[in-house]
């Protein structure tokens, strides 16, 4: 159901096996890009960068990690964890990865999703992701060239 976004009709239309893949795929290069530097995190991210990896679903999976991330301490007893199946690797990623960061992360895969429509590096987008979620990058967020107001977009060279 969380997959479907609340929506009963899209749930049923999924493929479940092959999001659990996605997930499952995602769960283990957070792992990894948590506990090797930052040329691990950018190692693990080439798999999603490929042609032919479902970008948009993926993201969707990784927000559905970041969002249980985001609320594993307000939630102790994991009733509103999505991945219940999957506890204990949540578990370890939550205490690696605190919820300011988790916020961050999801931001960042936000800035993703719409940077997609125009047609976006896959493969430098989950770099920056899998950087973000093993604490390689600043603190500040990306910016959007393409947003009005923003001094590059007024401005380009």
């Amino acid at each position: 159901a969380a997959w479907g976004g609340g929506r009963p009709g899209a749930a049923l239309g999924l493929d479940a096996a092959s999001r659990l893949e996605s997930r499952d795929a995602l769960l283990e290069a957070l792992t990894a890009a948590l506990d090797g530097g930052p040329a691990a995190a950018a190692a693990v991210a080439e798999p999603f960068g490929r042609r032919g990896v479902d970008l948009l679903p993926t993201l969707d999976d990784l927000a559905l990690i970041v969002r249980d991330l985001m609320i594993w301490t307000a939630d102790p007893e994991q009733r509103l964890i999505t991945n219940r199946d999957r506890l204990g690797d949540m578990e370890r990623l939550a205490a690696a990865i605190p919820s300011h960061r988790a916020a961050r992360l999801l931001t960042r895969i936000t800035w993703c999703a719409r940077a997609a429509e125009r047609n976006v590096n896959a493969g430098l987008m989950w770099q920056t992701l899998f950087l973000e979620a093993g604490g390689h990058l600043p603190a500040e967020p990306l910016t959007d060239p393409w947003l009005p107001g923003n001094p590059a977009a007024e401005n380009p060279r």
